[in-house]
């Protein structure tokens, strides 16, 4: 049998669950050890930030972050340039919240 998971793609922050051993739902932890990750972008350079850096590092490059990027998921025209050039889609930037790859450990069943 394979592993089911959830993801909740939110404007402002994004979560992730997996069915456990017991068939309980579980909250997956991100990297910073926390449930739920702010739908933040930062690009810097070949670097790109996402989640709790990339929201506290907005004030500094506040043109190489975006966020709220799920409000513009069906206008074909919309695009986010960073200060290199580089456009993306909101759907490109969506998948690189969601592909974040999480913590491995879990917390707190529903």
């Amino acid at each position: 049998m394979g592993h089911m998971i959830g993801i909740d793609l939110g404007t402002t922050f994004s979560a992730v669950a997996k069915v456990n051993q017991l068939s309980k739902p579980e909250i997956v932890l991100n990297r910073e050890g926390e449930s739920i990750t702010p739908s933040v972008v930062q690009f810097q350079g070949d670097t790109i930030l996402v989640g709790t850096m990339a929201k506290r590092s907005a004030a500094i490059a506040p043109l190489d972050t975006v966020q709220f990027v799920k409000r513009h998921i069906n206008d074909p025209s919309w695009r986010f340039e960073s200060s290199e050039g580089v456009t993306y889609r909101p759907e490109e930037i969506s998948a690189i919240i969601v592909r974040r790859p999480p913590h491995l450990s879990c917390r707190r069943p529903f």
